[in-house]
């Protein structure tokens, strides 16, 4: 390659790039965003004993779950026996209880907080017609939620996007 050869081929090479980057950077950008939850019928709850703390609506509770390798994390559950809604956050880590870092082709895509943090969720539809969202890990939490309506991942991201340390 003599040196003009070369000069356009690293510009071609920028100009793609730059091209990626882009892309990139704009569908970061129509990813929609989810709000906190916020309302009177939520009540502060903390996690354990740790400095973390979530509010929940009056129709969701919080149990403690513990993993084998001594992850902690804690099960939202709706109090309705009939409702499809969970949601979990792990806040101390091990082999993670779920593979929260799959991709497992992804149909759509959100943004929240989650403890000051913003993380993509990813949200699939299962062959059992639920679908399913897995945030993308943010030090040590990381954080799912699953119901067979859409409308309800929004729902349970929202509450989530509550927790905060304090």
């Amino acid at each position: 390659m003599n040196a003009l050869q070369d000069a356009r081929f690293k510009i071609k090479l920028l100009v793609i790039s730059c091209s990626i980057l882009l892309i990139d950077s704009c569908q970061e950008e129509q990813i929609p965003f989810i709000e906190p939850a916020h309302g009177s019928n939520l009540k502060e709850f903390r996690l354990g004993e740790s400095d973390y703390y979530l509010n929940l609506p009056d129709n969701l509770r919080l149990l403690e779950a513990r993993g084998k390798e001594g992850q902690l994390g804690y099960n939202i559950i709706p109090k309705d026996t009939f409702s499809t809604m969970f949601a979990f956050i792990e806040i101390v880590p091990g082999k993670p209880i779920g593979d929260l870092s799959e991709d497992r082709s992804a149909t759509a895509f959100a943004q929240s907080y989650l403890s000051n943090k913003k993380v993509k969720w990813k949200i699939h539809k299962t062959e059992t017609g639920y679908f399913d969202s897995f945030s993308t890990e943010n030090g040590d939490l990381s954080a799912r939620a699953s119901s067979r309506k859409r409308t309800e991942i929004d729902s349970l991201i929202s509450i989530i996007a509550t927790l905060k340390k304090k």
